[in-house]
Order: structure tokens, then sequence, then C-alpha cells
């Protein structure tokens, strides 16, 4: 009978282990569900937020956004949507945009899964960016230009403000160049 300890536990444990497991799944598959404690996991604040921003519930978006911030502050794609709400509600590329995307770029320098949505962005509104936040954008651009040349063309292509094209262009010189040198 002893010997059929260890089994019936570690039988106990798979058994929890499971059941957590599919908690944790239905809490990411229906984030709109309130199931205790997996419904504090970053995931299901990302996906509550995405789900409401998809929906145009901004507010319920952003609420979200906070507490998946709240979880885990170094996570770009929060401060990339807080951007995007910031904008929506501000209705320009306004203060609280522009600290968004400076805290999204302070903790994901080079995305890589933001980086077309936040160049294109920050391209069309070239003339208004702050300095530090124009460093930071042509040298994403350059690193993703180096690693990703097709579609960092496309996104120059798809700027229409003449200035944010032509910051796109030098960019995408200037990897070039700076790829020819390496190579040399």
């Amino acid at each position: 009978m002893r010997a059929f300890a260890p089994l019936a536990l570690a039988g106990a444990l798979g058994a929890l282990t499971l059941a957590t497991g599919l908690g944790f799944a239905v809490a990411l598959a229906r984030p709109d569900l309130d199931l205790g404690p997996a419904s504090n996991l970053l995931a299901v604040h990302e996906a509550r937020a995405e789900a409401a921003l998809a929906a145009g519930d901004l507010e319920a978006a952003e609420a979200s956004t906070r507490a998946a911030l709240a979880e885990a502050p170094l996570t770009s794609h929060a401060w990339a949507r807080q951007a995007v709400l910031a904008y929506r509600r501000e209705g320009r590329l306004g203060p609280d945009t522009v600290a968004a995307l400076e805290r999204s770029y302070a903790v994901a320098p080079y995305g890589p899964d933001i980086t077309a949505w936040r160049l294109a962005l920050l391209l069309e509104h070239w003339g208004e960016l702050p300095p530090e936040l124009r460093a930071s954008a042509l040298d994403e651009l350059k690193v993703f230009a180096t690693y990703r040349p097709g579609p960092a063309q496309a996104l120059r292509d798809r700027v229409s403000l003449p200035a944010g094209r032509l910051a796109a262009t030098a960019a995408l010189r200037l990897a070039r160049l700076e790829a020819r040198r390496a190579a040399a």
C-alpha cells in the first residue's frame, strides 16, 4: 500500500496542474470572464485590452492596459497600446502620447513586434516629435532596415508626410551605407 502513495501524490499533482492550466487557458480564451487569480495574469489583461480596443471601448481598453502595466511595467505592447489610446483621446500627438511612446522605446528600443506600427505613427508626425523621440525612431528604423529591408522600404513608401518620408529615406540609405562599411 505504501508503494502506491507516491503514485497517488503524483496523480493528484498532475490533476491539479491540469486543472490550473485549463483555468488559465479559459482565462486567455475568454478574457471577459472573471476567473479569480487567473484573471490577473498579464496575458489576460493584454487580451482584454486588445478586445476592448478592437470594439472601440477606449475606457475598458485603458483600464486593462493600466492593469497590464501594473503587473508588468516593462511590457512594450502595453506602452504602445497606451500611446494609441492617448492619441485617440488627445486627437493628436500630445504629451500623453509622446510619454507613452518614449516609455515604449525605453522598454523595447528595437521592437520587434511593435516596430512597424510605432515607426508609421512617428513618421506621419515627424515635425511634432521631440528630438529624443526622433533619434530613437531613426535608430529603430536603421535596425529595421538592416534586418528587414523589404518591410522597411514598404513602410517608407506608405508614409504620406513628406518630412517623415524624407527622414525614412535618409535612415534607409544610412543603414545600407553602414552595412556596406561593415562588410568591407
